[in-house]
């Protein structure tokens, strides 16, 4: 399976015999388009060297042996959507009182007590990416718990809450 981060490039690359992810760019296929051969030259000369006798065995790892470094702090750049937080405020005020997922029907308060008073996260049912700069009214917000946000994220396209509310019904 390819990584994460080349599976753009694997969705493009002809000779690979998975799928790779399905939202590539433009800008990936000009850069596989230029840099391909000599990736496939590279990954060769990998190969070869990584030859068995060559590198020393490696035992396999027992699951609780699994482990990796993380915790560094990394400074990142990137471009995000404007979101109105007031707008998602005024949705959950206009539920006056409990705040049940509106697809499956989760209530944090109901579950955490004042822990999960007033918790649950906002959806944009058109994605802001699509949107762009536009005007969102509160029926453009779906108020839902985060188990069902990730799965209306999870396709592309995305589903919308009310598909999901019926897939839910048909699965179970």
């Amino acid at each position: 399976m390819a990584e994460r981060g080349s599976a753009n490039f694997a969705a493009l690359d002809s000779q690979y015999g998975g799928a790779g992810m399905s939202r590539g760019s433009g800008l990936d296929a000009m850069v596989w388009d230029r840099y391909s051969s000599q990736l496939r030259q590279v990954a060769a000369a990998i190969r070869v060297a990584a030859d068995p006798p060559l590198l020393p065995a490696v035992p396999e790892a027992d699951e609780d042996d699994i482990e990796a470094d993380e915790g560094r702090l990394l400074t990142r750049l990137h471009l995000v959507w404007e979101r109105d937080r007031t707008l998602v405020d005024r949705k959950k005020a206009a539920r006056q009182g409990s705040l049940p997922c509106e697809v499956c029907g989760f209530d944090f308060a109901a579950t955490y007590g004042r822990l999960g008073d007033e918790f649950i996260e906002a959806h944009h049912v058109v994605p802001l990416a699509e949107a762009r700069a536009s005007t969102t009214k509160l029926a453009d917000l779906a108020l839902v718990c985060s188990n069902c946000h990730g799965m209306l994220h999870r396709p592309s396209p995305w589903v919308s809450p009310v598909q999901l509310k019926e897939h839910l019904r048909d699965a179970s």
